[in-house]
């Protein structure tokens, strides 16, 4: 439709969702993705779209920018995605923000305390806005902390005082969003 009749402020989710998710992941045309993700970002300035603003950051972030260019960069969109979603009510966007970012700073090797220290706001807000999916990937996070920490009853097991691995397990198979589960 854009192509046709050009862009209007709504085009943004079909650059998003043909460009980044479909070109980009799901096929693996990197750079079309990365390319797709520049032209949503504009277009989101251009029309001064704040609507999609948390979404688009969170799936440029999640899907074009991290295959292409320094996870930083990533995580800068990240924080834009998680703010943006606060101020405009897209909390599942900001949730998914918070896990992106989490677990980005785990596999780049942020150190474990301020990790912690992250987590441990994502987790008050997650609770806060009721997102169990989002909170079970922040809590995988967090055990895996523990783990390698030493402080889990061994270092097979996520288990702790607090955290029960077999349940959580069980958890993961009811998820609707299933990329939440892969957190763990």
């Amino acid at each position: 439709m854009c192509l046709r009749h050009g862009n209007t402020s709504d085009g943004v989710i079909g650059y998003m969702a043909l460009g980044e998710i479909f070109q980009g992941a799901i096929l693996g045309r990197h750079r079309t993705g990365y390319e797709f993700g520049r032209v949503a970002l504009q277009l989101l300035d251009r029309y001064h779209n704040t609507k999609h603003r948390a979404e688009v950051h969170f799936v440029t972030g999640y899907f074009a920018t991290a295959w292409m260019r320094p996870v930083s960069e990533a995580e800068k969109l990240w924080a834009v995605a998680y703010q943006s979603g606060l101020e405009t009510g897209d909390m599942f966007h900001a949730a998914c923000a918070c896990c992106a970012t989490l677990q980005s700073q785990l596999m780049r090797g942020v150190p474990f305390d301020e990790l912690w220290r992250d987590s441990e706001r994502s987790v008050s807000f997650l609770q806060q806005i009721n997102n169990h999916e989002s909170l079970g990937a922040v809590l995988a996070v967090r055990q895996t902390v523990r783990n390698l920490r030493g402080a889990t009853r061994s270092a097979e097991s996520f288990d702790d005082e607090e955290f029960d691995e077999a349940a959580y397990v069980a958890d993961l198979a009811g998820y609707g969003s299933r990329h939440f589960a892969h957190y763990y």
